[in-house]
Parts: C-alpha cells; sequence; structure tokens
C-alpha cells in the first residue's frame, strides 16, 4: 500500500476536508513557500505530541515537508502507531511547485 499522495490528488484531498500538516521548521517558513491550509507542526515535534494533537487515529492527515523526506518518517510513524489515514506529498512541496 502506497503511504504518499501525488501532487495532482493533494489539492482534491484539502478540498473535501484532509487535514495538511507542514512538518517544515519556522526558519524554513519564513523564507519557502507556504500553504495557506496547512497547519505547522515541525519535525519532531509532531512525533513526540502526535496523540495531544491528532487524539483521533482516524483523522485524515497529509503531510509536507521541502521534498519528501521528513514527511513520509512522519507518515510512516503515524501509520504505524494507528493513524491508517496518514500520508505525505509525494516529493513535497517542491514537487509541487514544479507542477502547477
Amino acid at each position: 500500500m502506497k503511504d504518499f499522495v501525488s501532487n495532482k490528488d493533494f489539492k482534491k484531498m484539502i478540498k473535501n476536508g484532509w487535514i495538511a500538516v507542514d512538518v517544515r521548521t519556522v526558519y524554513e517558513l519564513s523564507f519557502l513557500t507556504k500553504i495557506q491550509e496547512a497547519i505547522n507542526c515541525p519535525y519532531p515535534d509532531i512525533i513526540k505530541n502526535m496523540d495531544k494533537l491528532f487524539p483521533d487515529k482516524d483523522s485524515k492527515l497529509i503531510f509536507f515537508c521541502n521534498a519528501g523526506n521528513r514527511s513520509g518518517l512522519v507518515a510512516r510513524t503515524y501509520r504505524h502507531q494507528g493513524y491508517k489515514n496518514a500520508y505525505f506529498l509525494q516529493n513535497g512541496i517542491e514537487g509541487l511547485e514544479n507542477n502547477f
């Protein structure tokens, strides 16, 4: 089973109520592209606080970062903890920018 979403599906899923979670640092957000609908919780805090941030393990989550490395790790960690609807944006925000 794949644990990522394509650039094409990302916007559709956000419009359908999925939660976009930006795992980049506050410093990165100060000069890189942001997604308005996203909430920010930097890695590794997103891992340490998963039960507090998303107590409902049925939450529909799409994690993203610059290239997909950190967000992929986060999505896989969440899935291992029982969050069956945890995915990451394939190729991160950089891939999204290059396809729109």
